[in-house]
């Protein structure tokens, strides 16, 4: 039986920091097209103009973050991801723009009789409006007063081609929020490739818990090297221009190092870290 009630358990949109975003304003929501339309062997016929068009299938990833609160504590920013395939009339210079009609979280305790008994279930869904337009200029001639000359004018108009709605609904799973204080250490990754491993963060014990994310700006890749205690260690190649995020159930250290010849590593690191408190000892009130 979860000791919190239904009614104490929330969640909301959040960026990578956890801070709350309005899910309307743009980029609370990411979208990215993640691969090349293609044309369709589907027509459709404009009944006004019987012209016949094409629709292209286009498919796309939408991201984030959500954050769960209960009984005052609060989560660590969790990601959720997912992919959409969508059929639009939009040739394949045409940009799509994406906004957000309507964003809905709602977490929920997974039953006791459920193979994930004590983990938190979170449902996402997201209306979505996608509009595929683009500017042009159109070059008008007119004759001006009584003087049988023509006068040219260029004026820019948004040529739309599509619009189209979905909605899209993203199921994660999240363990509860911990008794633990929360914090957050970024940097900045500047060192030569040919170097010896730099420590960029270190951690009193008790060690805490932590999301890391890694991001390489330089042109070799980079290998951060997690040293979870005194005795294990995990390691993770960053490639050039990607960005890496995994989770540790403790954290002593974390070392970069380059991999290349020459040259200098650059990027930036980023941890989310849990603090479990520890528990006060009433033993030791003075009398």
């Amino acid at each position: 039986m979860s000791p919190f009630a239904p009614s104490e358990l929330s969640c909301y949109l959040s960026d990578e920091k956890g801070q709350r975003l309005d899910p309307l304003k743009t980029n609370a929501i990411y979208y990215k097209e993640i691969v090349s339309r293609r044309k369709q062997l589907l027509e459709l016929t404009k009944l006004q103009t019987g012209e016949t068009i094409f629709l292209q299938q286009v498919t796309i990833t939408i991201s984030g973050f959500v954050v769960v609160t209960t009984n005052q504590l609060s989560s660590n920013p969790i990601s959720f991801s997912a992919t959409k395939e969508l059929l639009i009339s939009a040739p394949e210079e045409v940009p799509l723009t994406f906004s957000v009609k309507q964003c809905r979280c709602e977490a929920l305790f997974c039953p006791q009789e459920d193979e994930k008994e004590g983990q938190i279930k979170v449902i996402i869904n997201i209306d979505t409006i996608v509009d595929a337009e683009k500017q042009r200029k159109i070059l008008l001639g007119s004759k001006t007063g009584s003087a049988p000359f023509k006068e040219k004018m260029c004026i820019e108009t948004m040529n739309i081609f599509d619009s189209v709605s979905f909605q899209q609904k993203i199921t994660v799973f999240t363990n509860k929020p911990m008794d633990s204080s929360t914090s957050h250490i970024s940097g900045h990754i500047v060192q030569h490739c040919s170097e010896p491993a730099k420590v960029y963060f270190r951690a009193i014990d008790p060690f805490p818990s932590a999301q890391i994310q890694i991001e390489n700006h330089s042109d070799c890749p980079m290998k951060a090297i997690v040293h979870v205690d005194h005795e294990r260690k995990v390691s993770q190649i960053i490639e050039k221009d990607q960005k890496v995020r995994f989770d540790v159930s403790e954290i002593q250290r974390l070392v970069i190092k380059g991999d290349g010849e020459g040259g200098v590593c650059e990027g930036a690191f980023s941890l989310f870290l849990s603090h479990k408190k520890k528990p006060v000892s009433r033993d030791s009130d003075l009398d």
